[in-house]
């Protein structure tokens, strides 16, 4: 029972959360807009990868945030992607990025993007929802 006690005590983490006695207006907020660098207002997915990227998908491509600039990848500057109508995002375990797209699905994957359309035995090329079993 003690041996018990000792690796709940031990095997709990510290669970951080917002002050309640402090008053929302005394956090700070951003808010990042096309003027910014994102390249469209309406966010559908966002993801934050193990590297520390957060990802988001928008309506006019994929945008990759590193904290202080957003780089843009779309149909444009990445032939892998056939719609800049990116629906969700989805890191799996392996740590490939997952992109939902409009017209296909992409995977990044060690730097390199892969395409998977119909032709690949994909239902549908309208992505809307990624999800990975375990």
């Amino acid at each position: 029972m003690l041996c018990s006690l000792l690796l709940l005590w031990f095997g709990c983490r510290q669970v951080l959360a917002l002050d309640p006695a402090r008053d929302l207006s005394q956090f700070n907020a951003r808010v990042w807009l096309t003027e910014n660098g994102l390249p469209q207002n309406t966010i559908h997915s966002i993801t934050q990868a193990r590297d520390g990227y957060v990802w988001l998908a928008t309506e006019e491509g994929l945008a990759r945030f590193d904290g202080i600039k957003f780089t843009v990848f779309d149909k444009q500057n990445t032939p892998e992607l056939k719609s800049n109508d990116i629906r969700v995002l989805l890191e799996d375990r392996r740590g490939a990025l997952w992109i939902g797209t409009a017209d296909g699905l992409v995977r990044l994957l060690d730097a390199k993007f892969t395409a998977f359309t119909s032709r690949d035995g994909l239902p549908s090329n309208v992505i809307d929802a990624l999800c990975e079993r375990s």
